[in-house]
């Protein structure tokens, strides 16, 4: 048998858990209160009820921890994400930048280029 099947099975977990600190402890309560007028079988079951209170709470603070690790990367993954998108913008800004000053530069040697004093000295 499954492992997911028998917590499932066992009600550790399943789609109406909702996992965390509060559904161990539920648990928890929920396996030391067993069921009443089975005195030959009660060390047996209180053993077997609380190995499985352990597991329960052992699974469900994996769960938690899987779920906090999750939460961190995902929001690593969109920190990057947004890196990314603001080095993109930052290089086409100056790569912006850079054809203003060369167009600037070309209307300068132009400028230099056109004055009278400069076709003086070529002619």
């Amino acid at each position: 048998m499954r492992l997911d099947n028998m917590l499932i099975a066992e009600g550790v977990a399943g789609p109406e858990k909702g996992g965390g600190a509060g559904a161990a402890a539920s648990a928890s309560a929920a396996a030391a209160a067993g069921p009443p007028g089975q005195p030959d079988n009660a060390i047996e079951h209180s053993d077997y009820r609380a190995k499985l209170a352990q597991i329960r709470q052992i699974y469900h603070q994996e769960l938690e921890k899987y779920e906090q690790v999750r939460i961190k990367r995902i929001s690593k993954k969109h920190y990057r994400a947004a890196s990314n998108i603001f080095q993109l913008r930052l290089l086409r800004q100056r790569a912006r930048e850079r054809e203003r000053e060369r167009e600037r530069e070309r209307e300068g040697i132009v400028r230099f280029l056109c004055t009278p004093d400069f076709r003086l000295q070529i002619a």
